[in-house]
């Protein structure tokens, strides 16, 4: 078990609650802050990318025995560790660039405190295990492009580009709820996957559920979902 990913994680979301909360009217420091945490990041995604077989400790975070079961863990597959790599160090550079473009405004440390919740939030999507974190991840991602986009407010085009972006991210997550909702109940060999909690029988002791245990619901409305992280090498 390895800390790295939750040290990659994390990082920048402690960069923007400590921007938020104690530096917002010290700009040099705040975006010293931010570079810094997301610099972390990249090298904790650079120490995962060259390790085999790491994990990640997990827990379970909502649990309502045969009702609801959200895991927090992480997918760290080579997949999952070369866009850890990507997003990481692509947001390293952005960083840097601001530091130059950002320089003499006003809002500059809100700028920061919002580029590091972004980034907290695209490296979620990366990471998470299941749909609920996936999609939790995904409207932190509609909400800070919201903020940045807006970041000059007080300018007509600003407001307007970010309230163009907030309509079109809640499209975007009404698509995307609907796309969960079918392949849970579609694919059932998904890697993470919504299972209708009606039509879960009993445990299987790797999955936590067995494929003839689960039946396609025909009316998603009625019941609970229960996330559940499909293991490599498990009984099917």
């Amino acid at each position: 078990m390895s800390m790295l990913p939750w040290y990659a994680l994390l990082l920048p979301l402690g960069s923007a609650v400590v921007i938020t909360l104690f530096t917002l009217r010290r700009k040099a420091l705040s975006s010293f802050i931010s570079v810094a945490a997301v610099l972390g990041s990249f090298i904790c995604s650079c120490l995962i990318f060259i390790q085999s077989g790491i994990s990640a400790p997990a827990s379970t975070w909502i649990e309502i025995k045969g009702v609801f079961n959200v895991p927090l863990g992480f997918v760290l597959d080579n997949l999952s560790k070369t866009m850890l790599v990507l997003v990481s160090g692509v947001g390293s550079l952005i960083h840097i660039y601001s530091l130059g473009y950002m320089r003499d405004d006003e809002g500059k440390s809100r700028y920061f405190a919002a580029l590091s919740l972004f980034m907290f939030a695209m490296l979620g999507i990366v990471l998470a295990n299941n749909f609920v974190m996936l999609f939790i991840f995904w409207e932190l991602v509609g909400f800070t492009s919201y903020v940045l986009i807006g970041h000059w407010f007080y300018r007509d085009p600003a407001a307007a580009a970010a309230k163009k972006a907030f309509i079109t991210t809640r499209i975007g997550e009404a698509i995307c709820s609907f796309s969960f909702v079918h392949f849970s109940t579609n694919a059932p060999d998904t890697r993470s996957q919504f299972l209708p909690c009606r039509s879960v029988t009993r445990y299987n002791s790797c999955t936590g559920f067995s494929r003839d245990s689960v039946r396609a619901s025909t009316s998603i409305p009625e019941c609970a979902f229960t996330v559940i992280r499909t293991g490599s090498g498990c009984d099917p």
